[in-house]
This record gives structure tokens, sequence and C-alpha cells, in this order.
């Protein structure tokens, strides 16, 4: 390579950490950044130079780092003056960049042959290597200080005339600080020889500085490093490069004169990223993709999505799914249409359209939330796989019945068959069935050749294990599969991780495991296949998804060839690199087993080998050759569907919106405005829905209309304009309505209520003068409520509108223009505001004195089961609450004689009477406080609520509740519940009934609500929760009250219910039995709960049993035994036996035990055990019978032990066999020969000792390192 030009990147070079603690300091730890030799005679091998005390260094590099502190204020300082470095990345010098020092104190030497050619040797022992996959050009220059003491005696920034290496050139840059003692600081400086103003760019280069006695060149000291220079940091290297007070270092400064030989590698680094920590790196402006953000453990999703979407006829597929209908663009607010749930189908189009064109990372959140997952599943890492085959099986789910139904299978589907093949006869059985991936074994095989070849090694079933062939009898047989056809796109996981049975978990195998860029899969094809002889069955390697961690955690990112260009980029969350293809296979093939980690290893070195053993491939994506143009199709705009194109283009302009907004926030006041209005048609506490209230909020609770006026007001506009703007907003004309308005303060008081509390004009003097900032500060400043949500969301002020035309005395008296016969409350006032509004000449009441107050008055009426605002009034603080009353029979046209009683809403659980015979002062009101009216005569006895106080209640009780019937039935039920056949049935008591109960209410209440709903009596309705799939049953004494305390009205309680057979007190009061049927072996026991009368037999229990077998079970060789709490035996039932008590039952046919233990023999005992794992203390599993014979030896005695247990053979030879009497334990050696000759019948003849099987817990594995995943 003769030439290297500068790559246009992102601006990406801030200081690349190597390491080690600082690449600047002069005695780093780690060897990889700096070595140090010296050539001498009298200590040519020693580490450390004559008269220094080890225990003193490390007294010096202590003292060294309390210096590099001062140093750092040091170089702050000298940075503002225009010299110095540091590691903020800003030029040491603010002359133009190829300028150098003239006075020649650093000079570019010319050295004879004999030295060059010594100095060549370090290009290969001083300079680190190019990495594999680059070019690189390495170049050394020598350069002199002919005198150190007057470098010293003047402290600046010393510049060596430019050399240039390719498309670069490089200085020397020696530093001498002042207040620093005899040190010389020493960095490579470099930049583009033809650079551009304003240009970017950055370049990686590893470099070293070799400083040598000028008459002894084996007198040196080596420091080196690697670095990417950019505009922003141009020079890189060493603050104590020569520092005198080390004897080392004294040497130079004693013999005045150094000469300095740079080395510089710069590296042809087409990817872009070598050495960058992408501060500012770009995905798309240097690779063209973007990423996609992590959630939080969603890497290995992100790896998976970036996968399907370079699959282009994929993603093709997936953009003709119909989903036109799901989301609509025409809502109330954006953050509505924000809300409305997408499908998977839909999140994965919108998903792929924004990859296609964003120019940033985006997320996946759509599509997570589409799953139905939690901010806790998105922190969970799943197995990839299963992830895998549930969202294709969501798609091929959509795609049904449309034009792509099957378009999946013809993309990712194959073909294998499964046979076993007689050898003697022409017999064969087979079976074909498809395979969306294939899982090749990894451990103890070099590659995925030999990995085919294992997956279809044949298998000879001879001798013991011929196999029985129908019609010919048992013959020698070889079983195996074969491919009948592979898929245009082949996914192939590696089974990088298996069960561990010494330590009882998954293990991750890191062997080095090598696949390659092409392979032919006709070898592993049938020959009778189509296509097997004139077809390319060759295939390309398009994808590899890495995994770096252990089977505990990690990290997931995928390298993909996104088009037939030998161009590999890696994925790895939201950012984009270009990579070798040397990474992808080298990081994907895994290093194998632990090597002998030494102290020769620097830190660098044994950080890359930790990640470089942890890391390897688990998924690979290969397409077939002859396929490859139809799989990476290019994808069109109008492949798109257009309203896929319209949502992406809205959001773009809703948040461009959104961020215009924020960015303008500090030139506006936000405020909330609660009116009259707002009131009359709010039900709750309060003025109004509290969107800041998360224990009792909820949207849906509330009328559109009640929710408070939301205004953005520039602050310089005049205060005034409030109501000009106010008027606007509810279509009123401001010159007539703008002097019928005043505006209050709004309170927290400390019961954590919001109430009006002074009008605006009453707080300052000189209204006239303000405007909205000023205002704003003084509420702020003030009691007004006030949101606080951090420096991104604007101030929110809240204040109530008083509306003269809506004061309670004027509606009043504009009953006349009303029609007489009108008589529905809220109609009578909607007539009256709008009669109020028309006339519109009444004036503001005066406040601020001791007399007048302002107070809000809202009504229950009981007929409507509802409690609303109603208005506003303005009376004297003397007057009686009667006074109120009388108002409220005009406007509502009750009688003079019906009684009107009143509470006052102190807080959200507190009110109180409020006397109609005393006056507001005395009935402790003031103004902005809230009563509540209700008519005493109304009554309707079979009404819920009887009255304001009752209503209230259930206001402050109240909680949401989704409640359906249970679609699965429990074995242990099933007798007992009622499943509905009727069809014009059904569909009624499917229904979710969505509905709002008091947490006050009885499980009688609420099965009485659901008895209305569906025609059931009460008391034949079970109710249960699921709780991650599990039913847990609520008893009829549950106490809903306890259990809800501190539910928020935001959540929803998801309740399910059952119709019984019989009344669920009669239910309840049947025990449920667990029964162990172990017929096909104790350790492949099968589990079966029952709902029994507490008086029942064993014989009732087989009976059961029976039904759910569905077999017959002969009674007579029913044998039953009950396990304690330790997982041995405690008593032995029979059949007449009642099973009270014993909740737990173990059942199996064993006639010969039966008769033992009836019958006494002396040639055959019975025997307990049980099972351990590692120790007798840890028991598991169930404990068993066993029959020992009297004579019979230990092999013939393993083999009926094996068949009773019915563990795998690999299970069995693996446990240990031992006997204990519960304290001590004896284990038998099964390897020793003499062993064979044992008769444990002898062991057991006096009934003291127990068997007992040491082996894992076979139920305590863990099928996979993942959490199972759920797409809802």
């Amino acid at each position: 390579m003769s030439t290297i030009k500068p790559k246009e990147v992102a601006n990406d070079s801030e200081p690349v950490d190597d390491g080690t603690r600082e690449l600047r300091l002069h005695h780093p730890q780690n060897k990889s950044d700096m070595d140090v030799t010296y050539g001498n005679d009298n200590n040519e091998d020693e580490n450390v130079p004559d008269g220094h005390d080890p225990e003193e260094e490390e007294n010096d590099e202590d003292d060294e780092n309390d210096e590099d502190d001062e140093d750092d204020e040091d170089d702050e300082e000298e940075k503002n003056n225009g010299n110095g470095s540091d590691s903020s990345g800003d030029s040491i010098i603010e002359t133009d960049p190829f300028d150098y020092d003239k006075s020649k104190q650093i000079k570019l030497i010319e050295l004879d042959e004999k030295l060059k050619a010594k100095l060549d040797e370090g290009v290969d022992t001083l300079v680190e290597a190019c990495p594999k996959g680059l070019d690189s050009i390495v170049q050394h220059f020598t350069f002199q200080i002919a005198n150190i003491e007057s470098m010293l005696a003047q402290p600046d920034t010393y510049l060596s005339e430019p050399v240039q290496i390719g498309g670069y050139r490089f200085n020397l840059m020696i530093v001498v600080r002042k207040g620093q003692d005899r040190i010389l600081s020493a960095y490579l400086k470099g930049r583009p020889v033809d650079e551009k103003e304003n240009e970017i760019w950055s370049f990686p280069v590893h470099f070293a500085f070799n400083v040598w006695d000028a008459d002894d060149i084996t007198c040196h000291k080596v420091n080196f490093s690697k670095f990417r220079f950019s505009q922003r940091v141009d020079d890189w290297g060493f603050v104590k490069f020569l520092d005198s007070k080390f004897p080392t270092d004294e040497k130079f400064f004693r013999k005045n004169k150094v000469n300095i030989t740079v080395y510089v590698r710069v590296i042809d680094d087409y990817t872009n990223c070598l050495y960058s920590n992408y501060v500012d790196y770009d995905s798309k402006k240097s690779t063209g993709f973007v990423g996609i953000e992590n959630q939080g453990a969603t890497c290995y999703l992100n790896s998976l999505l970036q996968s399907y979407y370079f699959t282009k006829v994929f993603r093709k597929k997936v953009y003709k799914i119909p989903t036109d209908d799901e989301i609509k663009l025409e809502m109330d607010s954006y953050e509505d249409y924000k809300h409305q749930h997408k499908t998977v189908s839909l999140a994965l189009q919108r998903i792929f359209y924004r990859l296609q064109t964003s120019n940033v990372a985006i997320n996946s959140l759509e599509l997570t939330h589409s799953f139905g997952w939690t901010t806790a599943d998105a922190f969970t890492q799943h197995d990839v796989q299963e992830l895998n085959r549930i969202l294709m099986d969501r798609l091929e789910t959509k795609m049904k019945g449309t034009e792509i139904d099957g378009c999946l299978n013809d993309i990712f589907v194959g073909k294998m068959k499964s046979f076993i093949r007689c050898v003697n006869v022409d017999y064969e059985s087979s079976r074909t069935e498809d395979f969306w991936d294939i899982q090749l074994n990894v451990k103890g095989l070099k590659d995925i050749k030999e990995s085919f070849d294992n997956y279809v090694e044949l298998e000879l079933l001879d001798g013991e294990n011929k196999y029985d062939a129908s019609g010919f009898g048992l013959q020698d047989a070889e079983k195996g599969v074969i491919f009948e056809s592979f898929p245009d796109v082949l996914h192939i996981q590696l089974k990088r991780y298996e069960y561990d049975f010494e330590t009882d978990n998954m293990v991750k195998i890191h062997d080095r495991y090598e696949f390659f860029d092409e392979i032919d899969l006709k070898p592993y094809l049938d020959k009778t296949s189509p296509g097997y002889e004139d077809e390319n069955w060759n295939y390309k390697l398009h994808c590899v998804l890495v995994h770096q961690g252990d089977v505990s955690g990690g990290h997931y990112y995928a390298m993909i060839k996104p088009t037939e260009k030998d161009e590999w980029y890696k994925f790895d969350d939201d950012i984009v690199t270009r990579v070798t293809p040397y990474t992808v296979f080298e990081d994907g093939f895994g290093c194998g087993p632990p090597k002998n980690i030494d102290r020769s290893m620097t830190r660098e070195e044994y950080q890359n080998y930790i990640i470089k053993h942890h890391t390897s491939a688990y998924m690979l994506v290969y397409f077939r050759e002859s396929k490859i143009p139809h799989v990476l199709a290019d994808v069109e705009e109008a492949d798109v569907p257009e309203h896929v194109k319209q949502q992406i283009k809205y959001e773009n302009q809703e948040d461009a919106k959104i961020k215009k907004e924020r960015e303008e926030m500090h030139l506006y006041i936000n405020f909330k405005i609660f009116t009259d209005e707002t009131f009359a048609k709010y039900q709750g506490f309060d003025l109004g829905p509290d969107e800041d209230n998360l224990q009792h909020f909820n949207e849906d609770l509330f009328d559109d209309g009640s929710f408070p006026i939301k205004l953005k007001l520039l602050k310089t506009q005049a205060w005034e304009s409030i109501y000009e703007t106010i008027c606007k907003f509810s279509n009123k004309d401001p010159k007539v309505f703008a002097n019928k308005l005043r505006l209050w303060s709004i309170t927290k008081r400390s019961n954590n209520t919001y109430r009006p509390e002074r009008p605006i004009e009453s707080m300052v003097s000189d209204i006239d003068n303000q405007t909205i900032e000023s205002i704003a500060l003084l509420l702020e400043n003030g009691t007004s409520r006030r949101k606080y949500a951090g420096s991104n969301v604007p101030v929110v002020l809240s204040l109530y509108l008083e509306d003269a035309c809506r004061d309670l005395k004027y509606l009043a008296s504009q009953c006349g223009g009303i029609p007489k016969g009108l008589q529905d409350y809220e109609e009578r006032l909607e007539s009256l505001v709008i009669v109020a509004n028309k006339k519109c000449d009444a004036s503001l009441e005066p406040i601020g004195d001791d007399s007048n107050i302002l107070i809000m008055v809202k009504l229950f009426d009981q007929r409507k089961q509802t409690l609303k605002g109603v208005s506003h009034i303005v009376l004297p603080s003397d007057a009686k609450i009667d006074f109120i009353a009388k108002f409220l029979q005009l406007v509502f046209n009750v009688d003079d004689g019906e009684q009107i009683s009143f509470i006052e809403e102190i807080s959200f659980s507190q009110r109180v009477r409020v006397r109609t015979d005393l006056s507001l002062y005395q009935n402790e009101i003031s103004s902005g406080d809230i009563v509540c009216a209700s008519f005493d005569d109304d009554q309707d006895k079979e009404l819920q609520f009887q009255d304001a106080e009752s209503y209230y209640a259930f206001l402050e009780t109240r909680v949401h509740f989704y409640i359906s019937p249970l679609k699965r039935i429990d074995e242990d039920e099933e007798d007992f519940v009622f499943v509905e056949t009727d069809p014009s049935k059904v569909a009624a008591s499917d229904s979710i009934i969505d509905i709002w109960i008091s947490s006050n209410s009885s499980y009688l209440d609420i099965c009485t609500f659901i008895g209305k709903e569906v025609g059931i009596s009460p008391e034949y309705i079970k109710l249960s929760v699921l709780s991650n799939g599990n039913k847990t049953d609520l008893k009829s004494d549950f106490n809903f009250s306890t259990a809800l305390q501190g539910f928020t009205k935001n959540s929803a309680l998801k309740l399910y219910y059952e119709t019984l057979n019989i009344p669920l007190k009669s239910f309840e009061s049947m025990q449920l039995y667990r029964i162990y049927w172990v017929g096909n072996g104790i350790c492949k026991e099968e589990k079966h709960d029952f709902y029994l009368p507490s008086s029942s037999t064993l014989e009732d229990v087989v009976s059961k049993l029976q039904s759910k077998l569905k077999s017959e079970i002969d009674l007579n060789a029913v044998f039953c035994w009950v396990p304690d709490r330790q997982h041995k035996i405690k008593r032995i039932v029979k059949l007449e036996d009642s099973i009270d008590n014993h909740d737990v039952l173990i059942v199996g046919l064993f006639p010969q035990y039966k008769e033992l233990f009836f019958n006494d023999s002396r040639d055959v005992i019975l025997i307990a055990g049980f099972q351990c794992y590692s120790s007798i203390e840890n028991t598991h599993g169930l404990p068993f019978v066993f029959d020992l014979v009297k004579g019979e030896k230990l092999p013939e005695t393993y083999v009926r032990l094996h068949k009773l247990l019915g563990l795998s053979g690999k299970e069995f030879n693996s446990a240990r066999i031992g006997i204990t009497n519960s304290s001590v334990v004896e284990f038998i050696d099964k390897n020793n020969p003499a062993s064979n000759s044992i008769e444990l019948f002898n062991y057991f003849e006096n009934g003291k000792y127990m068997l007992v099987i040491d082996h894992l817990d076979r139920k305590g594995r863990r099928s996979s390192h993942h959490s199972s995943i759920m797409i809802r």
C-alpha cells in the first residue's frame, strides 16, 4: 500500500483507554502501554537501576500519582495559555498545525546504515502489529535534542519539523511546563496532509518513542501506545516521558543530549471504528445503517430483528400483512394516538420501515409492548430460539387467509426424514417433518461440517437393542435422519449450552468451533429429493449472531453481510460499524478452554483474552447461493404499506413539534384552568381530575368536558391577555365576557386538597402593568399549585376561573327563561347556563374583605346515582346555609318544603355534616370550600347509594375490576365446574365484566354483581386470580378491603369466576388431595390433584384415578404409601383405609409388594428407600418401596431397581446406591468387581436400614439458561 488517505468519519476521537490508568503516565503498570529497557554494562538484566530500592519505588509511584493531580491543574492552566496538552483533546498549540520550531531544538537526523539496521528491528518488536484484516504502512524517523538544559530553561512547546507517512504528516512534540522540575513530556502530533477547512477526519495509529543515548544505542527506553487521531484530538503521548527524579531517566539529563526514534504505523481502517469510543459516532453516516436501542436486556431481540430486516424477502412479506385497519390517525390527541394497541405484525412493519428510513437508532418498545411485555420482561434475557419460534407463529397466524399465506414456509422451512431401516430385510419406518432451524452439536466437534456429519450419523440397532419390525420380528437396523429439502434461508442454532450433571446447572461450551463462509449441503440431502442432481446446494453465510458472556447472562450482537458484496457490519444495539471478515469468523469461533494465565500477561492482554474466551456464535444464517438474488432483492418504497408510511410521517411531524416546544419551553408559561363549566361535568373529589395524583387518577373515570382548560402563553404577554385567550378558547366574545371573569390562585392545603384561594387581582396593586411572567413568578413563590417535573418538563400553574354569569344566585334569577316542566337536574342547569350566557348582565361581586366568600357547590342526584359540581356562589360569611338551599330549590325546581341536607367535602377521606341553621362562618366554611347538597325527600330504597356520604365512600374505595369466566378448568375441579354447552348462552357467559366496585365489598357482594350480569345464583360462583399462569382460589371469607389497600385507581384487578355444580360452601368443605401415580417408574411419576370428601377411602381415590388414566386398575394389585416432609415413607395405606389427614399419596400397581406387606416371607423382604443428592439430608423426589430377594446378587438387584426407578441408563449409571440408618450412609462401589457378589438381602434382614439413591433432582433442572417467553 503506497498511500493511505484520511477517512471522512464522524467526530469520534476522544482519548481512548488502552486498558491502563492513563496513557500519558510515566510508569504505567501495564507493559502493553510502555516498556523500559536499558543497556548498561553493570546491570544489563536488572529491572531496577542501581541504588533504587523496590519498596521505595512504590512510594515513588504514590508520590507520582500525587504529582499527577498537580499536573492536571497545571495542564489546565497551560491549556488556557495555549501551551500543554490535556485529556480533553484540545490542541497543544494554537499555531498552524504544521508550523514547527525554527530554533531547531528538535532536529531530524540521518543515521549511518548500521544504526538504521539496528533501529529497523524495532518495527517488529516495538510497534504493535496491525490488526488482522487491515493494512498499514509503518516508518520510523530519528530526532535529536542536542541541548536538554536549554529546553528546561525555557518552558515552552517545541515542535519538530513534520515528516510524511502516506497521506499524513506527523511531528514530535516536546513540552516543558512551567513549575515542573526537570520533566519532558513527549507527544505525537498527526494530521492529514491535504486537510480541508472544517473537515471531519480521524485515523488510527500505533506508535512508539524509543529514546536512546546518542553515543550508546543500547542504553534506551521505550514508550508505546495506540490512538485514533482526529480533528478534535490531534496529539497523544506521555506527560512524564523523561523525569529526572528517576535515576534511569536522570542519565539522559546528565548527557544533555538524546536521540528519539519515532515509530509510526498508520492503519488503513476502512471500518472507521478502530480505537473509537463512539462519543460522536454516527452509524448512518459511517455505514448507511442504524441500530436499535437496548431497553435493558433486549440485545438478543435487537440482533434477531436486524437479521430479519436484512433478509429482504422476509421484509417484503411482512410488509404485505394486512394491518391497515389497526390504528387510526384521527384521534383526539397525539397521546391517544400513541396509546393505540399495535399487533405484532404492525409493530414489526413499523420497525422495519424505521430501520429503512431513520437517521438515528430506533427503539423496539412498540414491538415488546405488542408482545404484552412489561418493563421487567424487557430486563430479562430470553431464549432467542424460543422467541424466534413464537414470533413466527404470530406472523403465520396473521397471514392465514391472505395472499401470503404459507410464505414463511417457502423462506425458512425445510424437511427432514427420521427413519429406521432394517439391514437384512426390506423394511423401513420413517416420518417426515418440517424444521425451522437445525440445532447442531458443538461439544467435541471441530467445525460445522463435522456437526452436520454428526447430525446424520447412523445409529446401529443390534444385539439386545434390535428393532421390532412389523411382520419381520426383531431385526438389525439403522436409525438416522436425512434432509429432504433445505430452505432458501437456513437458520442454524449452535448448541453452546448443555446440562452439567455434576454441577446440576446449565453451562456454556466455550470450545473453539469453526464455521465457513460457504458450505455445500448436498452430502446431507436425500438422493431421491427433487433437484438433488441438477441444482446448486451451496449456502453462503450472511449473518452471525454472537453471544458474549456465560450461562448467567451476557451481551448479544449480530454481524451481517447485507448485500452480495463481501462487506460485513456489526450491529451492536444502537451502534453499527464495519468489521473485517477476519473479525466475523474469529469472534464467532470462540477460543477453547482457558489457557494458563501467568503474570507475563498485561492487563489489556488478559482482558482481551477473557472477552474472547466468552465470545462465540450461537446462531448462523445461511442463504442458498442460487436464491440469493431473490432473497436479497431490493425493497422498494412501493413495497411499504401506505398506512405505515403515513403513520411514521405523522409521528415524525408531531415529534418535531414536541421537540420544538421543548426547545421553546423557556419562553412560555403553561396553565391549567378549572372553570365552572368543567366543574359541572366533574364527578369526584376536589375541583376536577388531577392527572398528577397517581393514587386516584384514572382518565376513564371522568367526562372529557371535566378536564381543565390547558393554555400555553408567552411570558412577555400582558396578563390581561389571558382573559381574551380563555374567551376565544370557550367560543365567547371577549368584549362581552372579559369583565365577567375573574381568575383565582389555587392552593394546596395541608390535607392535600386543592381549593381556590384568592383572586389574582387582589395579589397585586397594578394588575394592568403585569405580564404573564410576573404573575407566574408571583404564583410560583406563593401558594399556587405548581407541578414540578424536572427541567425538561414545563412548569404548569393551576388557576380557577370564576364566571359571574354562572354564580348560583344569577342562575336562579334566570329560571323564568326555561320551560317550567323541565325536571331533570342536569338539563335544567344546562338550560339556565344558556339563558344566563345570552343575557350576560351579571357583575363580579367584591372579594377580599371579610364579608364575601366564594363557595363551590356540588349536588348528589340520587335518582341518577351521580355526584357532580353545580357551580359557585359568592355570599357573605354570615349568611346561613339555608340561603344556598333556597337558590338550589329555584335552580332545580324543588318545592320549598323539600328538605336539603349538606355535607362539607373536607378531604378525600373526610366529610362533615353542615348545619343549615348556622351561618357559613359558624360552620367553619371559608372561601374556596366545597359543600355537597342532596334532596332528602327524593329517596328510592332500591338504589345502591342512598345519600351523598355513601357515594363519597364509594368514590374513596372504588376499584377497577375485570371479571372473566375462567376458560381453563384444573383437573382437581373438573367434576365440580359447570360448563355451558348451549350455543345461545356461551357468548353471554364469555363476556368480560368491566366494573368499578368498592374494595369494602364482600365476596358475596362481588358474586352478586356477577350473578346479575350472567344470570347465575351467587352461591354457585367461585372466584380466583391468576399469577404467572398459576391459579389461586379465593375463599368465601376473603377480605378484599385488606388485600386492596394502596391499590391505585389506574390499576385493574383481574378476577376469574367459575360456575360450580354444587354450592361454594359445600365445595369449600372438601379437601384437596395430591396423588402420584408411579405405574411407569418412581422417577416418572404422574401428578393428579383431586377434591374429595375428607371421609374418602383409598378405594375412592383409585376410582377417581381410574377415570383420569382412562384405563382399568386392578384393585388387588394397588399398593399405596404416604410420604413425609423429608421425602421418606410415613405409612402404608390399605384400600379400605380413610385418607383423612393424608393429603399426598403415592399409588402404583405392585402386587408383589402388597403380598409381602400382608404376608411375611423368609426369602423376600420389603424395604423402604429414598432419593437424595450429595447428602442424605438433601432429599428429593418420591420415596419408594423395594423388595430384596435372598440369594440375589447385586447385578440382578440393580436391573430390577433400575426398572423400578425409571431412570435413563446414563442417569442410573451415574447414581450412587447406598445403605443408611438415616444418620450414616455407606455407598456401594459399583466399579469394584468384588461388589458383584454382594447380596443386599443380608444387610436389610434385621430391618434397621433403608436404601438410598444419590443422584440429581431431575425436577430441579432448568431446561434453559433463559426465562420462558410469553407473547400475550
